[in-house]
Formats: structure tokens, sequence, C-alpha cells
């Protein structure tokens, strides 16, 4: 336990020993990679949300269908309106996303909404069809990991409200609109600070949330850190974020993964 408690202390301390070198250094590091590797930056930026969007979708049907267990009224009441509208939000922000940025156009509002529907449903048929044992010893992981993406959504978007920081590749030179990370702005169209890619990348660590095995939830910490690293990079890349804004962002996703893990008491 000594052991565990040193590793994540070391791991804090670096993080606090990086967020002070990025205070001083944000700006040069984005003017010296800003524009680099720009099918890299550009694809993450594409591509990122949609995991954490199919994320939501797929727990939120494991949620829907282990729903029948409950018992108060209430709670059965609003876990079958719950599921189904996430699973429908986190679609339709997926075909938003392409849409957008793939596609360029802009999304008709009742086809979208058709689609996403027809996703949901095909979706939650889909895992009806598992073994009701099977998929109830996911469903507490299922549940967290809804929270965990809810509770991260929210974060970020207050968050960037506050401090409405410019995104570097909004300005111009002589820069006079960089502030540091820690200068609350307050409320504007400019939302750099957190990075929402990065944290989102981090939410992707979820999956360790429903994992049976500890060493399969050592693999997915590797694989969504690596993730998480790779999004990171690319957004400053792509002068999208600073060094600081990536990095409080996938601490924010790691923080609500350990926060949701924490309070449905699953297992490290």
């Amino acid at each position: 336990m000594k052991g565990k408690n040193n590793f994540y202390g070391g791991i804090v301390l670096s993080c606090l020993i990086l967020l002070g070198v990025f205070t001083f250094t944000d700006l040069e590091i984005s003017k010296s990679l800003s524009g680099m590797l720009p099918q890299f930056a550009r694809l993450f930026e594409i591509y990122g949300y949609l995991p954490s969007c199919l994320l939501a979708c797929g727990m939120s049907a494991i949620g829907f269908c282990t729903h029948k267990t409950v018992t108060r009224p209430i709670q059965k009441v609003l876990g079958y309106g719950l599921f189904p509208l996430v699973s429908v939000a986190g679609f339709s922000f997926g075909q938003i996303v392409l849409y957008r940025e793939v596609w360029k156009t802009k999304p008709q509002p009742f086809l979208l909404l058709t689609i996403s529907l027809l996703l949901t449903a095909v979706l939650f048929f889909i895992v009806s069809k598992i073994p009701a044992k099977q998929l109830s010893v996911y469903r507490k992981g299922a549940l967290a990991s809804l929270f965990c993406l809810i509770l991260l959504l929210l974060s970020v978007e207050i968050l960037k409200s506050v401090f409405g920081r410019v995104r570097f590749r909004d300005m111009t030179e002589p820069f006079s609109q960089f502030t540091q990370w820690y200068v609350m702005n307050g409320p504007s169209s400019h939302k750099s600070f957190p990075s929402g890619h990065t944290a989102n990348a981090a939410a992707v660590l979820c999956l360790t949330l429903t994992a049976q095995k500890k060493q399969t939830r050592q693999i997915l910490w590797v694989i969504g850190i690596l993730y998480t690293i790779a999004m990171a990079f690319s957004r400053i890349l792509a002068g999208a974020h600073f060094a600081s804004d990536v990095l409080v962002g996938g601490l924010l996703g790691i923080g609500c993964v350990l926060l949701s893990r924490k309070l449905f008491h699953l297992p490290s």
C-alpha cells in the first residue's frame, strides 16, 4: 500500500512540476511545434471525440439492458429515460463531428436525430442478446463510466467558460492575446483551457472500470495513457491548445475516472 501511495505521489509531483514548467514555456512550445505533422494533428482532431462518444453509447446500452434488476419505481423510470438519451446524444455528437470536419456540411437536425435513434435501437437490441448473467457483471462499471463521462463533460465546459483562454492558432504576432493558464478571462468564444479532446481521450480509461481481470485493467491503462499522450501532442501540433491545456485536460479525464472508481467501489 505504501509503495502504491509513493507511486501516485510521484506522478502528482511530476505533473505539478510539468505544469510549473509549462507556465513559463507554453507560448514558446507552441511556436516551435504548431504546424508540424499536419496530417497526424488533423486525424486526431477529426476522430478524437469518437471513442468517448461510442463509449457513452455502449455503456448506456449495458445500463439499459440490465436495468430490469432495479426495484425502485423512480429509479427505474429515470434509468429507462436516461440511458437512451445518453446514447442518442453520443451518436448525435459523433455525427456532428463527421458532418463538420469530414463532409464539410451542416447536418439536418431531423435526419441527425433519426439516425441516432435508429443506431441506438440497433445497439440496444444487439446488447440485449447477450446473456443477462454475463451482462450484469458489467453494470456497475457501465454506470461508473457514464457518471465519469457526464462529470467530465460538465467540468470541461465550465472551466472553458471560466478561463476563456485564446487558442494559439487564433492569435497573430506579437501574440498579445496570450495569457497564462491560471488567468481567468471569463466567458467568451475562446475555449483553449483545458483541452476537451485530451480530456475525452483520457476518458477512454473508463474501459478499466468494466474490466474484471487486473491484468486486463493494466493493459487498458497503458493503451489509454498512450492514446491520451498522442492526443495531447496532436493538439499542440494543431495549434489548438497549449501544453498546459493538454496536461490539465488529461489529468481532469484521469481524475474523473479515478473518482468514479472510488465512488462506485470498483477494484483498482
